[in-house]
């Protein structure tokens, strides 16, 4: 997911995201490379919504998904919006 989020490649990070999400072995690399991937190609909006989807459900991102949520919203100028 990283590679192809740095590569630009939305599609393949998204359906490897999608492959591995309901996994039970899924964890919060799996949900901090997607986030990140969102990030990394400019849609900050997909990233908060899947940071606030993941945490929601009780996951806890750590501090890195912290990090990278707030790293994209405020990147992408959303963090006044939000």
């Amino acid at each position: 997911i990283s590679h192809y989020g740095k590569q630009q490649m939305l599609k393949q990070a998204e359906d490897i995201f999608a492959e591995y999400i309901n996994s039970p072995t899924s964890s919060k690399v799996l949900y901090n490379s997607m986030i990140n991937a969102y990030a990394k190609c400019g849609k900050q909006e997909k990233a908060y919504l899947l940071y606030k989807q993941a945490t929601g459900e009780g996951r806890d991102l750590g501090a890195v998904g912290i990090s990278i949520a707030v790293n994209s919203l405020t990147n992408g100028g959303m963090a006044l919006e939000k």
